[in-house]
């Protein structure tokens, strides 16, 4: 996977949040370095670190940003971190421009939630420069327009793989913290569950002594009676 030469926005100024999927990198890129030459400022999850709390990280930089750019495909409708993404900026009632990248079918309930947005089809224009025409006459884009960004120079191949190795591992270890998560409160319910049988266990059991007992004192009056 290449690496973006625009560096992600940290600032005061209103900026864009550009939601896609790593595994579409090759193709989201280069949209968001054409952005940041004509001078829109755009943050991305490549700027996230080893370590960092990724969903705190993410949930962070969107409720602060102006809105969100979408790079709608196949990859991204399927994932489940982008699809929060989106519903995350439509519950909050951000602005959204949605790109679909490739021609695929969307379901239902993408189409439900790209309905009210600023809605590209890229792969339908002649060519880059008119989808760029079409893309920043989108209102959004004019509120977190500034000064054009030099782009940054590309690491050698050897830390470009540094830094996908670290992504990489990131990704595994967010994987991992909500899978030990499941397993937690899979636990949790299994032990709550022990213990509400054991309880009627208990109090089936109470009961039937008490019954024993009820039985037996009769059965003793009775017998007094009879003497």
């Amino acid at each position: 996977m290449k690496l973006c030469r625009a560096k992600p926005y940290e600032g005061t100024q209103p900026y864009i949040f550009f939601s896609y999927c790593h595994e579409n990198a090759d193709q989201v890129y280069p949209v968001i370095e054409q952005m940041a030459r004509d001078g829109y400022r755009v943050w991305y999850d490549n700027g996230l670190r080893p370590g960092d709390d990724w969903p705190e990280v993410i949930a962070e930089h969107l409720n602060k940003a102006e809105g969100l750019v979408v790079a709608i495909t196949d990859d991204y409708a399927n994932s489940h971190n982008c699809r929060n993404e989106l519903t995350l900026a439509l519950m909050n009632n951000k602005p959204i421009v949605s790109i679909v990248l490739n021609d695929f079918p969307l379901s239902a309930g993408m189409q439900l939630q790209l309905v009210r947005t600023f809605y590209l089809k890229k792969f339908e224009f002649a060519n880059d420069k008119a989808f760029f025409e079409k893309l920043f006459t989108a209102p959004l884009l004019e509120k977190c327009k500034g000064d054009p960004v030099k782009l940054i120079e590309l690491p050698d191949d050897g830390e470009e793989e540094k830094r996908k190795k670290e992504m990489e591992e990131q990704k595994r270890l967010e994987e991992q913290k909500r899978l030990e998560e499941q397993l937690r409160v899979k636990e949790n319910l299994r032990i709550a569950e022990e213990k509400r049988i054991a309880e009627e266990q208990r109090i089936a059991e109470e009961k039937r002594i008490a019954e024993e007992k009820r039985i037996a004192e009769e059965k003793r009056i009775a017998e007094e009676k009879r003497i």
